[in-house]
């Protein structure tokens, strides 16, 4: 009867973390803050305009996302609906994703422009339950008056969810 209980205890535990190895994945449904909350550097002069500033939200817009390992060390969150595939690490039930995509335009000599574009995704499963939150962070420097609308901005998405059991991925979510 030992045997029998310590095995349900084992499967139970399997079930209800999500342990993603080398080829498995796990999809997650999300429902994420429709609209993203930007930092204060987002606006001219560093001032938000006070009709954003009252501005409460808390309709959701649904999305998937998958997570998978390519080796015992890394992983991969692919979100298409943002449009990202990053790579990232897992520490217990916490994984991070983050990638920098860096655009330089050189439209004449000694002229030039750099934007930074930096995701970060804090992701967070217990059990079933997804928590997170989406990082964007925009950063542009150039050496022409008047071409950065700011030096930096960040927007914010939370979300929370679920890990969605018994999918079988044919393609891209």
């Amino acid at each position: 009867m030992r045997l029998t209980a310590l095995t349900a205890l084992l499967a139970l535990t399997t079930l209800t973390s999500c342990t993603i190895g080398p080829g498995d994945y796990a999809v997650l449904r999300i429902a994420a803050v429709k609209t993203p909350i930007l930092s204060a550097s987002c606006y001219q002069d560093g001032v938000i305009d006070p009709n954003v500033a009252m501005d409460n939200y808390e309709v959701r817009a649904g999305d998937s996302l998958a997570i998978f390992a390519s080796d015992k060390e890394t992983y991969w969150l692919e979100w298409t609906s943002a449009s990202v595939s990053i790579e990232g690490s897992r520490d217990g039930k916490d994984y991070h994703f983050n990638g920098i995509d860096t655009d330089v335009q050189e439209p004449a000599m000694g002229e030039r422009t750099t934007q930074n574009t930096e995701h970060d995704v804090q992701i967070t499963i217990t059990g079933s339950s997804v928590t997170g939150q989406y990082l964007v962070k925009q950063s542009c420097m150039s050496t022409i008056p008047n071409v950065c609308p700011y030096e930096s901005c960040v927007s914010t998405v939370d979300f929370v969810g679920t890990v969605v059991k018994g999918v079988e991925l044919e393609h891209g979510i």
